[in-house]
């Protein structure tokens, strides 16, 4: 079944547009102030951040075990409809392919508001530095890709769509909080859950990419504690690409580095789900 429900999500990610029909947070930013407006809640107690994932995460764990005492149909249809939502925000190939056109045009406003969709502070990039601008909008989609889909996947073939659920609800909580300590706390959880997923992509990376660069960095930055997963994900597709400390510096490199990101993550997600499917039917 998990091969399944995976397949047709992918599919729809793939053919609808799921911002617009499904990707609907409405209902859990509503339900964050109204567990904030309770009085038993200080402003900065973490219980409304933890009562605000718990309850609808418990809710839809009885609501799977409803369901698979019903009917797999109807199981199979919740856990495709939960996992596409799951799925993350925010543009991607799109807004790599709009930037592109922006540089080739040196057109550095233009690649300004592009950038700016992706939640890039411009003011901190100099005027017209094309290389770390480019760097800066790779990294950034770099790390989309990877908690849009691949952080997902895992935590759904791991602990089914509630933990798939949890893992979204936590970034939206982030995205959306306005208080520096629940941001914190979050922004930490975040990294700790994502510590594992980051592993595994990136020696799926290595066979999908450059093998030697991107396992030697792989092996030796595996128990690395104190960095970010932006950080690794971007330092895996340097080493995938075959990308150098040295290339950085060139504006053109970025222009590749765009271009062969979408391919490599392409391949990632094929790799992933063929294995997937191996093991489905031989264990």
């Amino acid at each position: 079944m998990t091969l399944i429900v995976l397949l047709i999500a992918l599919g729809i990610l793939q053919f609808v547009d799921i911002g617009k029909y499904i990707h609907k947070d409405d209902w859990f930013h509503r339900w964050i102030d109204a567990v904030k407006r309770k009085n038993t809640v200080k402003p900065n107690d973490l219980t409304a951040l933890a009562l605000s994932i718990f309850i609808p995460s418990l809710l839809l764990l009885i609501v799977v075990i409803v369901f698979k005492k019903l009917s797999i149909l109807l199981l199979i249809a919740l856990s495709v409809l939960v996992l596409v939502y799951s799925f993350g925000r925010g543009e991607f190939n799109s807004v790599a392919k709009k930037y592109l056109v922006a540089w080739r045009s040196n057109d550095w406003s233009l690649a300004c508001t592009y950038a700016k969709r992706l939640d890039i502070n411009c003011g901190e990039v100099e005027a017209n530095d094309w290389s770390e601008m480019n760097h800066r909008v790779t990294s950034v989609l770099a790390y989309r890709g990877f908690e849009r889909l691949f952080c997902v996947i895992f935590w759904f073939l791991w602990t089914g769509i509630v933990g798939a659920f949890i893992y979204r609800l936590m970034t939206l909580y982030r995205d959306y909080c306005d208080d520096t300590e629940e941001y914190e706390t979050l922004k930490k959880a975040i990294w700790f859950v994502e510590w594992i997923p980051v592993r595994v992509f990136g020696i799926t990376l290595a066979l999908t990419g450059n093998f030697s660069s991107c396992f030697a960095r792989w092996k030796h930055h595996f128990w690395c504690g104190d960095r970010s997963s932006i950080w690794m994900i971007t330092y895996y597709i340097e080493s995938a690409l075959n990308i150098t400390r040295v290339d950085i510096d060139n504006p053109r490199c970025g222009e590749v580095e765009l271009q062969e990101l979408s391919q490599l993550y392409t391949r990632t997600l094929i790799f992933w789900v063929c294995f997937i499917a191996v093991v489905t039917i031989f264990i």
